[in-house]
């Protein structure tokens, strides 16, 4: 019996070296691969950091505010773009586009005069995945200027929170926003491998925002499942890319 169990654990051993052996050598492999992998891709990452100008879209359905006001918001985003040259074979005047795939955490702030004239504030929190087509065009050697077009997968992180007279503080009944991202992208050469950034695009979610529940705002009035309306907004910010090919 103890020759069985002896027999038993040594088997498992040598399957869990082997199993351990064939990871170690995929990765390896990987690790020797990547380098020309990024090459070949043409690959460029970088990050941003800026200000937006949001003006919230009560109209559309909104049951708590009318007016538009600007609220200041806050952005970072990460982002990696790869030139759809190097996957198939184009035209030379199609040859500037790439895709862009990018990873944003933004602040909200909204503002509106409610149904009664007084003010109502708020804020939320995104997760927003833009996926752009990209056409860089180069001015000269220094700077080069990309415009950008794409929709926007975002979710909302949490409630919608109460700055002031809106509602109480309410969950959505889906966190999912569909939207549209167009900008531009201004590359300067002037500092280490890679460029600094000037950006500025404009955003428009398509979704709806709706609240799960019924509320009651400070005038006692109620709201089942109240529709708060759509996000908008003008984003400016700074950054910096490089190529990951100056890396290898």
């Amino acid at each position: 019996m103890c020759t069985h169990i002896f027999e038993r654990s040594h088997l498992k051993m040598k399957k869990i070296i082997a199993t351990i052996a064939t990871l170690f050598a995929a990765t390896s492999l990987l690790t020797a691969e990547l380098p020309s992998v990024i090459q070949e891709r043409d690959l460029t990452v970088g990050g941003r950091i800026g200000l937006g100008l949001n003006f919230f879209d009560f109209n559309c359905g909104g049951d708590v505010g009318e007016d538009i006001k600007l609220m200041p918001g806050f952005g970072l985003n990460a982002f990696a773009n790869m030139p759809i040259s190097t996957l198939a074979t184009l035209p030379e005047y199609l040859e500037p586009l790439g895709v862009q795939v990018e990873l944003g955490l933004h602040v909200h702030n909204i503002a509106t005069n409610d149904k009664r004239d007084e003010d109502a504030k708020g804020h939320y929190f995104t997760l927003d995945i833009p996926i752009l087509a990209t056409y860089k065009l180069d001015v000269n050697d220094m700077i080069s200027v990309t415009p950008l077009l794409g929709p926007k997968f975002s979710f909302t992180l949490g409630k919608v929170y109460n700055d002031g007279y809106l509602l109480d503080d309410f969950a959505l009944k889906s966190p999912f926003n569909f939207g549209i991202e167009v900008g531009a992208t201004a590359a300067i050469n002037i500092i280490g491998p890679g460029q600094i950034l000037v950006d500025i695009r404009y955003n428009r979610d398509f979704t709806k925002m709706t609240g799960d529940g019924e509320f009651k705002d400070a005038s006692k009035n109620a709201f089942d499942d109240p529709v708060l309306g759509s996000g908008q907004s003008i984003d400016i910010s700074v950054g910096y890319q490089m190529k990951l090919n100056d890396l290898f």
